[in-house]
């Protein structure tokens, strides 16, 4: 809460937490936009997040991979040009 511009809000909010309102519906009931509302539980949440995660064990599997570079036209394929009619 240190250094929040409204600090008079925190406990309403954690009243909207304790309730099990979505951040929408949290903003609406308190009078702050659903985006403050959204980084308002982030902070908590992570306020009361274990602070040691759990080493990873067992069989980890990772789905997808994620290329900032787009290489669309930047090398030629091997062959030639389709033809489109």
């Amino acid at each position: 809460m240190a250094g929040t511009h409204l600090p008079e809000k925190w406990r309403a909010y954690a009243d909207t937490m304790r309730d099990g309102l979505s951040t929408r519906k949290a903003g609406e009931r308190i009078g702050v936009d659903h985006k403050p509302a959204w980084r308002w539980r982030h902070t908590v949440m992570a306020f009361l997040a274990p602070t040691e995660q759990p080493p990873l064990g067992g069989i980890v599997e990772a789905d997808g991979t994620y290329f900032r570079r787009n290489f669309k036209g930047s090398k030629p394929i091997g062959r030639r040009a389709r033809k489109h009619w």
